[in-house]
């Protein structure tokens, strides 16, 4: 059976130092991995979307990043560019294997229990139809005026359930369909609108097996979702290179990552992370998780 990497070994290759350090929850040990074998698993994804989708966007985000980021020292991309990134970024939400695996629940759950698919549609409606107005005003009010807010509702709840009723039981075939069909793209646009800071830190960062961290800027720990007003978006693309994707204009397009962001970022892949945490330095990681025995009583 192929195997599938879940984090791009072109990724993986810039958190090398001496060597590519890897943590295991399960054992609570740290130890050397090479990359050819590291967050990797066997027959993850339909080798059609594996061989297709996801080849072509790690191979367009590969070059690009040689070009624009490995060597540079100022990262400034271009609207195309920026949104092909988004495409690829968006991949992290579910290539990973966890990830993946309660999609396929949750399809499942939904298909045995379809009253409360519809129930979960109808409470979304509301934030659906804020959404719509705060981005797009002009159609929205558009189409208040020709059918009445109540009307543009019901359409929209009957679609949306609609399409929820007819998705397949397993996660697999749904999440192909949303691939090649091209949808995938209308969630990456939340990706792409978002304003994104290029952090460089004189540190390391580190990465996880869940690295494209949604974080509750408000509630001050991991969130859900891409569009919330008190969401932000982090994710570590080097050893000294972080993505910040937020909603603020006060950040330029390229900063000085200090010690404290350093570790703040490190400590959400910490967080967002499920069975594996990947870093240059054994002794980095063993401080940053407290199993160091220089840091232990420190944290």
């Amino acid at each position: 059976m192929p195997k599938t990497h879940y984090l791009p070994q072109h990724v993986l290759r810039h958190f090398h130092g001496k060597n590519l350090f890897e943590f295991h929850k399960a054992t609570g040990q740290v130890s050397p991995r090479n990359i050819r074998k590291a967050a990797q698993e066997i027959d993850l994804y339909p080798e059609r979307l594996e061989r297709g989708l996801f080849e072509e966007l790690d191979n367009y985000s590969a070059l690009l990043f040689k070009e624009t980021i490995y060597k540079q020292r100022y990262i400034a991309l271009d609207l195309c560019e920026k949104q092909r990134l988004s495409e690829w970024l968006l991949l992290f939400a579910i290539r990973i294997p966890l990830n993946l695996e309660r999609c396929e629940q949750q399809a499942r759950h939904w298909n045995e229990n379809p009253i409360e698919k519809i129930t979960f549609v109808r409470k979304e409606m509301s934030s659906v139809m804020a959404q719509l107005a705060r981005e797009q005003p002009e159609r929205y009010a558009e189409a208040v005026e020709k059918m009445g807010e109540s009307e543009l509702h019901r359409i929209l709840e009957e679609r949306l359930t609609y399409e929820m009723l007819n998705r397949s039981v397993d996660g697999k075939p749904g999440f192909v369909q949303m691939h090649e069909s091209g949808n995938h793209r209308k969630f990456a646009y939340h990706l792409y609108k978002m304003q994104w800071t290029w952090l460089w830190t004189h540190g390391d960062f580190i990465i996880s097996d869940n690295p494209l961290c949604c974080w509750h800027t408000k509630l001050k720990k991991v969130g859900h979702g891409l569009s919330g007003r008190h969401l932000e978006m982090t994710i570590p693309l080097t050893k000294k290179v972080a993505l910040y994707m937020h909603r603020r204009d006060v950040y330029p397009e390229n900063a000085i990552c200090n010690r404290v962001w350093t570790k703040n970022l490190n400590r959400r892949q910490i967080a967002n992370g499920y069975e594996k945490l990947y870093g240059p330095s054994k002794e980095q990681l063993e401080k940053l998780l407290g199993i160091h025995p220089a840091a232990k009583g420190a944290l």
